[in-house]
């Protein structure tokens, strides 16, 4: 009976494999929400509570790479207790700043008809920072991307849904799903 099951299931379609419109794709893009190191943000909520939220989800970790405490099996002296304190208090501090500056600050993908791909910061300012540029190449229904021979490791991106306005990523090597919406393009 969980034999017939089990190969019953292997028949069932994973998911509906519509054909996606690549012309949806060109463009250029915002990035609205993503994980930052395993804990989803939203870009146009309040940066804050978020970025408390990622280093409350890492600080263990920062604790046993950064200062080699490892809070299950280590004991300190009480100086040595004083001192890993002021230690997290100033990593937090700096690291929970860092993840309210990468989340108020615009990540842009824009999409090029002849399989570029240019991914960049944009501050408030206007300053672009952090250009990349990668060649894509889509294929139906799996619509993969590879960037191209200049950038080593090569990553694959699954485009999970993609319409006119808005487009939702699949980052296997990050584990992680990465929404944006399509955003005027002006050139400068």
């Amino acid at each position: 009976m969980a034999c017939a099951w089990f190969l019953s299931t292997l028949s069932l379609p994973a998911q509906d494999l519509k054909p996606i419109n690549l012309n949806n794709l060109f463009g250029r893009w915002e990035v609205v929400s993503y994980s930052e190191q395993g804990v989803y943000v939203d870009k146009k909520q309040d940066p804050i509570p978020q970025a408390i939220k990622v280093y409350q989800q890492v600080k263990t970790e920062r604790a046993k790479r950064y200062y080699g405490f490892d809070a299950e099996t280590d004991e300190l002296s009480r100086r040595a207790s004083r001192a890993f304190k002021r230690w997290e208090v100033e990593d937090s501090t700096q690291e929970v700043k860092r993840v309210i500056k990468a989340i108020q600050t615009p990540f842009v993908a824009v999409f090029f008809q002849d399989g570029t791909l240019s991914l960049y910061n944009k501050d408030e300012n206007g300053q672009i920072t952090n250009v990349r540029d990668h060649q894509y190449s889509p294929t139906p229904n799996s619509i993969r991307m590879e960037p191209g021979p200049m950038y080593r490791p090569k990553w694959f991106v699954q485009i999970l849904s993609l319409s006119e306005d808005r487009m939702r990523l699949f980052l296997p090597e990050e584990a992680t799903i990465v929404d944006l919406v399509k955003t005027p393009f002006i050139l400068p």
